[in-house]
């Protein structure tokens, strides 16, 4: 037996998500607007590869390892194992933990960018984040970010709670769910 064919991530067949059970995870409401539609309706969506899968897995590992070393500097993370749902429309988050009064996201990341070049290059994390603030009912996050190649942690990147930029996602799931509740059946 070859051991990578054991090893390795194997890609998922048809849709790259189990089929919609009433709620929207925040990272599927955070870009396109239609995309909570298209989810909620059960359109075709593209498959994961395995290079995505194994991306995905290494992410994990970093974001251990980066838990471990915050942990072994004496500061405690609060987690969220099943997730954390919005109370006001049908949406669960994921963040990475809290450190009580604050969202903690962790990032794993190619090459070693500056916190501002990272965070410009990826704004749908601003968003991820600040959705989590609204979850959680804090008003700041803060993303730790790990090189991939080099272990290096860059600075760390604050966000704050914006309400011009998370009130629209929110707007646009109410929207989305009014349409679900009038037994809309198609994109179209």
């Amino acid at each position: 037996n070859n051991l990578a064919e054991l090893l390795n991530p194997q890609p998922v067949n048809g849709s790259r998500t189990p089929p919609f059970d009433g709620y929207w995870r925040l990272t599927e409401c955070i870009g396109c607007p239609a995309e909570p539609l298209h989810r909620a309706l059960g359109c075709p969506s593209s498959p994961i590869g395995p290079e995505t899968l194994a991306l995905f897995y290494e992410g994990f590992l970093h974001e251990y390892d980066i838990k471990k070393r915050i942990r072994d500097k004496g500061i405690m993370i609060f987690e969220y194992p099943d997730g954390v749902m919005a109370s006001d429309i049908p949406v669960i988050g994921h963040p990475d933990g809290n450190y009580g009064d604050e969202v903690a996201e962790y990032k794993s990341i190619d090459g070693q960018p500056t916190a501002e070049n990272f965070i410009t290059s990826h704004p749908r994390y601003i968003k991820q984040v600040m959705g989590y603030e609204r979850i959680l009912g804090v008003s700041k996050g803060r993303i730790t970010a790990k090189s991939r190649s080099t272990g290096w942690i860059l600075d760390d990147i604050i966000i704050d709670y914006d309400p011009v930029i998370v009130d629209p996602i929110w707007r646009n799931v109410h929207y989305v769910h009014s349409l679900l509740l009038k037994v809309v059946t198609s994109c179209q």
